[in-house]
């Protein structure tokens, strides 16, 4: 049996989109009024900006699995996770929960979790900008490749250098999504 998403009571959940066999996921936060509206992730300013970086990757957005660790709208992340500590909360880890079991599906060769809860949520600490552009492993995925990334959304508060460092990362993964096994340079 596939992944099932909990959407009981639910009015404002956001479903994810895309091919559960796709060689790339990328994992958001939460869905905002846009993704709200439309009922798919990554649509609203945030998500243009993950399309121009996708497009300059040479990545398209109907290849690849997209989704968000939180499948509802939220106002705030405090409850999900702790800036200070770079971990989760237990709202968080229950969230977490349901992410990686949601993943675990996936036939993704390599996974980019967009953000510090993102990121988190996959690999157990936050803390985006000393692990963006690695590739790394998740013993909470069986082992499988993940390279974290900025959220889109930083690009959209005045850092625009944040696009180059996502599209380069998207670069990255695109490369190691060939194959299950981690790429080392020569």
């Amino acid at each position: 049996m596939g992944f099932i998403p909990n959407t009981t009571g639910l009015s404002n959940y956001v479903p994810p989109s895309g091919d559960l066999s796709s060689s790339i996921c990328i994992i958001g936060e939460a869905p905002g009024a846009y993704e709200l509206r439309e009922r798919k992730p990554f649509v609203g300013p945030a998500g243009r900006v993950l399309e121009q970086c996708l497009h300059n990757a040479e990545l398209i957005r109907g290849e690849l699995y997209l989704t968000n660790a939180i499948k509802h709208r939220i106002t705030t992340i405090d409850k999900y996770y702790n800036e200070k500590t770079k971990r989760l909360t237990p709202a968080g880890e229950v969230i977490q929960k349901e992410i990686l079991e949601e993943l675990k599906e996936s036939k993704a060769n390599i996974f980019i979790p967009l953000g510090n809860f993102a990121t988190a949520c996959i690999l157990g600490t936050g803390g985006i900008m000393s692990k963006r552009g690695y590739i790394t492993t998740s013993p909470l995925l069986s082992d499988r490749k993940v390279l974290p990334t900025i959220h889109p959304a930083a690009a959209l508060r005045g850092q625009y250098i944040y696009r180059h460092f996502i599209t380069a990362d998207l670069r990255k993964a695109a490369s190691e999504s060939k194959t299950p096994f981690v790429i080392f340079p020569d």
